[in-house]
């Protein structure tokens, strides 16, 4: 019953005309999944991730309802269409009710420091971790596409969900790559997953955000429903082979895809200087898509088929994230270029592309570094989350002692 409910609810977000029947639906959800993770009233696992859902939760409808009150306030509507056609104004009640969406989003999207309460449902039976992981919280992408009109008139707004999204970006995998537990590992993931697409989002590339949901929907479906006939969190790796190789490969991808992106944009007409996000987005996607040549994982597929695969996919994601654009012309409005928003904007333009290909040359090298003192230290410190889940823990007992109930009695 529980997962009926969270399934009826997750598709009525989707067909909301605006932002309170969104939020509406984000409550029934979160009450519906906190009743699914802690089903097992005597696993305390599964008592402590439901307690962390609760309160995040409601931290993130919080936020919701600051927003609400401050559309009302300001553009004076909380209608999709209307904030989309309208393209508000800008004004503080549009700022606060941006950084507030944000707020929500990082909740509900389990972006960092909120992300504990989905890397606690790894202890939940496998078919809710893949609704989870693939479904749920994907609807936080998806109500800031809805909301571009607000956040073209609040790119402060923006330019905080973007280095929110770098942050879980880079933490994510950093952290994903020191567990042992396979559930763990693909929890981890989603985080940065999330944070990939929030920083998308920070572009204003909303096609390719929504695009990148898309995606990941399908690849950690079917990552978690596969996770019981693998052995291990992560990819066996060579460990041999001189480090300025791998990083000759390394920089061989990038550059080759980011030359087939920039062939293919401009062939569809959409040079990257014209793209929401310009060439800080191109150069993000070709950090991603140049892993398929780069990636230790890969070195016992052959080079010839790796190419194969970089330079006609490479122009694949370049036609489809242009496409997806197009689709969405008639709903969403173009967000200020990150150069012409402010000097945070520009200074995160410069950061993003530079901070996700260090992690990209950590996981190239990583192999080669991992008998290294600072690495074997890192690795500690990220097998263990940095302690998130231990200030997360904290929290809530905090709370306890207080005298607050935290989970309701089920």
């Amino acid at each position: 019953a529980a997962l009926a409910v969270v399934v009826a609810a997750a598709l009525a977000q989707a067909l909301s005309p605006g932002v309170v029947q969104f939020a509406l639906g984000w409550v029934v959800v979160s009450f519906g999944l906190q009743r699914l993770i802690g089903h097992e009233t005597s696993h305390p696992a599964a008592r402590l991730a439901a307690q962390t859902k609760f309160l995040v939760s409601r931290i993130g409808d919080t936020a919701m309802l600051v927003a609400i009150i401050a559309l009302l306030c300001g553009p004076g509507t909380t209608d999709f269409a209307e904030l989309s056609a309208a393209n508000a104004s800008a004004s503080a009640a549009a700022l606060l009710a941006g950084v507030a969406v944000v707020i929500a989003f990082a909740c509900k999207t389990a972006l960092a420091p909120f992300q504990q309460w989905l890397i606690g449902t790894v202890d939940a039976p496998t078919p809710l971790s893949a609704l989870l992981h693939a479904g749920v919280v994907n609807a936080g992408g998806f109500l800031i596409i809805r909301l571009s009109g607000l956040f073209a008139a609040a790119p402060a707004a923006l330019d905080l969900l973007l280095l929110l999204g770098l942050i879980s970006a880079l933490i994510g995998p950093l952290v994903m790559w020191a567990q042992t537990d396979l559930k763990r590992s693909l929890a981890w993931s989603t985080v940065g997953q999330m944070g990939f697409m929030a920083a998308q989002c920070g572009f204003g590339a909303f096609g390719a955000a929504l695009l990148h949901v898309v995606g990941h929907g399908c690849y950690k479906a079917e990552a978690f429903l596969r996770s019981g006939t693998l052995e291990r969190a992560v990819e066996t790796r060579p460990t041999t082979g001189a480090p300025w190789l791998n990083v000759a490969v390394w920089l061989s991808g990038f550059v080759l895809a980011f030359g087939v992106l920039f062939a293919a944009y401009s062939l569809l007409g959409h040079p990257p200087a014209q793209l929401p996000g310009g060439y800080t987005l191109v150069l993000v996607q070709a950090l991603a898509l140049g892993q398929v040549l780069a990636t230790p994982a890969a070195g016992a597929i052959g080079v010839a088929l790796r190419l194969a695969v970089l330079i006609p996919g490479g122009a694949l994601y370049a036609s489809l994230t242009i496409g997806v654009e197009w689709l969405l012309a008639g709903s969403i409005t173009a967000a200020p270029a990150l150069f012409d928003r402010s000097s945070a904007g520009a200074v995160l333009a410069l950061l993003v592309p530079i901070a996700l290909a260090a992690l990209t040359l950590f996981w190239v090298l990583l192999p080669t570094l991992s008998t290294h003192a600072a690495v074997v230290g890192w690795r500690v410190h990220a097998g263990n989350g940095f302690y998130l889940p231990q200030l997360s823990e904290r929290v809530l007992r905090g709370l306890q002692r207080v005298g607050r109930r935290v989970m309701p009695r089920t």
